[in-house]
């Protein structure tokens, strides 16, 4: 009778059985291992994508037709300050090219006749200060200039407006003035009518810039957003909702420029996110300065991690940035364990400390891992952990 051929397959079957066997003998005769706690540093370094939130008051009209300019972006601000004024959508054009006109004759009257033969040193130096400001201004149109050109013409208009302060106290009046005085009162009575001037309501940095998610993202929704609402803002997908269709329109913003947020996503749960650590980061748009972003608290969805940072430092460069590309470092120290001797039970870290009577479970929380080693710190209320502690796991 022919011997009966045993299949291939039977001998896998038999050495999987074999090996989980052998898996079940080591694990229950495993030896207890041993570890003392030392002290130490571990290094931690990671990259995100992160959404800039800022606490900032917009400042909106109904409608207008256009709008003159005060303060130049990026410039600091005190509440009460003028920062811009808006023309209703009827103002006439002409009668305010009128008014620039009727402030040229009484400047022309002023100087060319009745301070015609007269040697004025004051109005000399104001008449420098104006061609030497106008240089400047020709030198940023031409692009040869860093200085912005709303500020320089700013600047220009004051001392137009000083020149045109002490002209009216330096000459005295004849009948021809005072007929273009009232003149120049009409017509500006006339504008005003039409123009709305807009203060600071605040203190802080002043910003034109507007990407339409100003109302969604604010401090007061802070800790509102969800995994989705960060990706989508990352991604520009789906923002659509967050944009806000009204019949008004932003004019500018002021800024806390001291105060604003970072807020970040993950798909898991990062353990160096502590509540209340600080990371030094870095970001895209300016790579030469840190700043300094302490961890505010998490949210946790069924698909991530929400993890919400704050600054006090300046904003600086992320004054009109929303994505951006951030560098997060730090170096925690601390108490450090093997990472296998770290135990779970019903949701609490522990550790197993040796002590005069024996084994005692001592709650933990984790700083951060790497390379199989954790830094850890004890829980507040607990026993104290010290270097050179043995640890069983």
């Amino acid at each position: 009778m022919a011997k009966r051929r045993v299949a291939p397959r039977f001998y896998v079957f038999l050495f999987i059985v074999v090996a989980i066997i052998f898996g079940i003998i080591y694990v229950l005769i495993q030896p207890e291992r041993e570890a003392k706690i030392e002290y130490g540093s571990i290094e931690f370094r990671r990259y995100f994508d992160g959404v800039v939130v800022r606490d900032e008051d917009i400042v909106e009209v109904e409608e207008f037709g256009k709008v003159e300019y005060h303060i130049a972006e990026g410039v600091n601000v005190v509440k009460g300050e003028l920062v811009a004024s808006a023309y209703k959508l009827n103002y006439n054009e002409k009668i305010v090219l009128e008014l620039t006109d009727i402030r040229q004759q009484i400047k022309d009257y002023q100087e060319n006749i009745l301070l015609k033969d007269i040697v004025n040193v004051e109005l000399t130096n104001i008449n420098k200060n104006i061609e030497e400001k106008s240089v400047e201004i020709r030198k940023s149109v031409q692009g040869n200039s860093d200085i912005d050109l709303l500020k320089l013409e700013r600047e220009l208009a004051e001392i137009m407006e000083s020149k045109e302060s002490y002209l009216k106290t330096a000459v005295k009046p004849d009948e021809k003035l005072n007929e273009l005085y009232d003149k120049k009162d009409e017509i500006l009575g006339s504008i005003e009518g039409w123009k709305d001037d807009l203060w600071a309501v605040s203190s802080g940095v002043v910003s034109f810039y507007f990407d339409g998610q100003e109302k969604f993202l604010n401090i007061e929704n802070l800790d509102s957003y969800d995994v989705n609402d960060v990706q989508n803002i990352i991604n520009e997908t789906d923002v659509t909702d967050f944009m806000v269709d009204e019949v008004s329109y932003p004019i500018y913003k002021v800024v806390n420029n001291t105060r604003w947020y970072i807020v970040v996503e993950s798909d898991r749960n990062i353990p160096e996110f502590n509540k209340n650590t600080y990371f030094t980061m870095i970001f895209d748009q300016n790579t030469e300065k840190q700043h300094i972003g302490q961890l505010l608290g998490k949210r946790i969805y069924g698909n991530g991690y929400v993890y919400t940072f704050e600054f006090t430092n300046e904003i600086d460069q992320l004054l009109d940035a929303r994505v951006v590309s951030i560098e997060m470092y730090n170096v925690f120290n601390g108490l450090l364990i093997p990472e296998d001797a770290i135990k779970i039970e019903d949701n609490i870290r522990y550790i197993n400390i040796v002590t005069e009577e024996g084994l005692e479970k001592i709650p933990i929380t984790v700083a951060t891992i790497k390379d199989g080693v954790a830094l850890i710190r004890e829980k507040t209320g607990y026993q104290e952990l010290n270097i050179d502690d043995k640890i069983v796991y």
